[in-house]
């Protein structure tokens, strides 16, 4: 579909790149939702170092690591051509956990975190704007269309 192509970056990286790139734009694709989850969490995360919970910011990257091997022995035997995706899965739960375990301990409240993150969507908007419209004339320039 069209919503499919548009957010697909291996239809960017292939004629940047060449054909065997394909994969490698798939997997960003993939790993998108991890890095944005992990830009929001690990500049606060010293946080849990200042409030005195190292053995928390320790059972977090505990956990972290956990979850990652888990998916991935559970990929590799249930769907080993998508180990990849799980892992990149894996990254944003983790990171995802990690923002609410960090929020939790500096007692950042869901509407404060709620109308910081609001205040930048217009800047987000516009910019997966941009990139689907990219990505989508990538796509036809390489289609042949």
């Amino acid at each position: 579909t069209m919503l499919t192509t548009a957010i697909h970056y291996g239809y960017v990286f292939e004629p940047i790149f060449g054909a065997g790139w394909h994969r490698a734009g798939g997997l960003i694709t993939w790993m998108t939702p991890w890095f944005a989850l992990q830009l929001l969490a690990v500049p606060i995360a010293m946080s849990l170092h200042v409030t005195r919970r190292q053995r928390l910011a320790l059972s977090l990257q505990l956990f972290g690591l956990l979850v990652r091997v888990a998916v991935i022995v559970l990929a590799s035997l249930w769907a080993p051509s998508r180990v990849a995706e799980a892992y990149a899965l894996s990254g944003a739960v983790f990171y995802c956990a990690y923002l609410g375990v960090v929020l939790w301990v500096t007692g950042v409240d869901s509407r404060s975190f709620q109308r910081a993150f609001l205040a930048g969507w217009r800047y987000v908007l516009g910019w997966l704007a941009l990139g689907a419209v990219l990505a989508t004339a990538a796509s036809y320039m390489t289609s042949g269309r």
